[in-house]
C-alpha cells in the first residue's frame, strides 16, 4: 500500500513560527482576517487548515508600520491600512479540506509594506475554519 505524505517543507524545516487563527463567515460577514504580523522577507505566506466547515478562498494584504497592532476580525470590508499585496488580481487560493497547506505568493515587502494580513472570502454562510499561518515561509 501507499501512504500520501502530508508533510510540507514547511513542516519539515520550522524556521518561522505559525501562528493559530480562526476565520468566521456568515451571511453578514463574507470576509474574515487575521491580525497583522511582521513580514522579514520577500517569501510566500504559508497557510495550513486544521479543521474547516466549508470551502474557502484566501489571499494576502499587505500594511504599513501603522498595521502594528490590528487585530484580526471578520466584515464586509477590510481596515482602510490593508492594501491587497497578492501578486496577481486574482490570486486568491482554494482551500477545501482540513490538513490543507498552501505558499501564497505576495508583492507584500516588494510593495514596501512591513506587515502581512491572511484574508478569507466564502459565499458559503455559517461556518468556521481554524489553521495556523505564517507571514514568511523558507
Amino acid at each position: 500500500p501507499t501512504t500520501q505524505n502530508t508533510l510540507s517543507l514547511h513542516d519539515a524545516l520550522p524556521i518561522y513560527d505559525d501562528e493559530a487563527f480562526t476565520f468566521t463567515f456568515n451571511a453578514t460577514t463574507p470576509m474574515s482576517w487575521t491580525k497583522s504580523r511582521a513580514k522579514e522577507d520577500t517569501s510566500s505566506l504559508y497557510a495550513k487548515m486544521t479543521d474547516m466547515g466549508g470551502a474557502y478562498y484566501v489571499t494576502c494584504y499587505g500594511a504599513g508600520a501603522k498595521a502594528k497592532n490590528i487585530p484580526g476580525g471578520c466584515g464586509t470590508s477590510l481596515p482602510s491600512s490593508y492594501h491587497k499585496a497578492a501578486r496577481y488580481d486574482s490570486d486568491y487560493v482554494r482551500f477545501t479540506s482540513a490538513g490543507e497547506w498552501h505558499y501564497i505568493s505576495s508583492w507584500v515587502k516588494e510593495d514596501g509594506y512591513d506587515y502581512a494580513v491572511l484574508v478569507g472570502v466564502s459565499g458559503k454562510s455559517y461556518h468556521n475554519v481554524h489553521g495556523v499561518w505564517s507571514p514568511d515561509s523558507i
